[in-house]
């Protein structure tokens, strides 16, 4: 058999392949000839996946969801503050590592965390923003502790913030923002160090403590709408 030959049986032997793929029905697919690339093997988030390796004894983990590289840090978990921003500042960024959760350091945040914001127009909205989806069911529209839940019979009494806020400080509340207390739970998952900066802003605007107490020297902007049409859901 010629090279001739060879090239010409090779070119009827595709031609047929091709033609037994296709079919008359339209409904069907045809045949699949690498079926493990076109159907590839899925995986739960915590499922064994034998891609990385087996359990044992040395601790080798083998779940679909794999941890971050050592020492990478997550797209948006540092500020973007000017070179000035103190340490006091930048220790929000990093807080669990810096305060664990505990009542020394739920004091000690209470004296040496220190909100890097200042009372914009623009950290006021993002903070109404956040409030409403996250902490309005509970606290209600004007943070009187009389959210929908409360109201509904489902959660107990939520203290109001103009009885509460005046006796914690900021990095108290960013701390319990942060891990929970009593029946809240954390919302670090859920918000980013600045965002739990900003609702705080917006939670002492609703208040009128801090930088909104009556007399504060401020750069506040004026008070925002508060006016909701519904609470969301969580």
């Amino acid at each position: 058999m010629n090279i001739y030959q060879t090239i010409r049986l090779s070119l009827l032997g595709a031609l047929l392949i091709a033609l037994a793929s296709c079919g008359s029905d339209k409904r069907q697919p045809g045949r699949t000839f690498v079926p493990d690339m076109a159907y590839s093997q899925a995986y739960e988030t915590y499922t064994k996946n034998p891609a990385f390796g087996k359990d044992s004894l040395s601790g080798v983990d083998s779940f679909s969801a794999r941890l971050p590289v050592a020492g990478t840090i997550p797209r948006g978990l540092l500020p973007e503050l000017s070179d000035s921003a103190t340490d006091q500042e930048l220790a929000s960024y990093l807080y669990k590592r810096n305060y664990p959760n505990d009542s020394l350091n739920y004091a000690n945040a209470g004296a040496n965390v220190k909100n890097p914001f200042q009372p914009t127009k623009e950290v006021l909205e993002r903070g109404k923003h956040i409030y409403t989806i996250h902490c309005i069911v509970c606290h209600g529209e004007k943070g009187a502790g009389d959210g929908s839940i409360v109201q509904s019979g489902a959660y107990p009494q939520v203290v109001s913030y103009a009885d509460r806020l005046p006796t914690i400080t900021e990095g108290q509340m960013f701390h319990t923002i942060t891990y929970g207390k009593g029946l809240m739970g954390s919302y670090s998952a859920a918000l980013t160090a600045e965002d739990r900066w900003k609702v705080i802003l917006f939670i002492e605007q609703l208040a009128a403590v801090g930088p909104f107490a009556k007399g504060a020297a401020t750069t506040a902007a004026a008070p925002a709408d508060t006016t909701t049409t519904a609470a969301p859901s969580n």
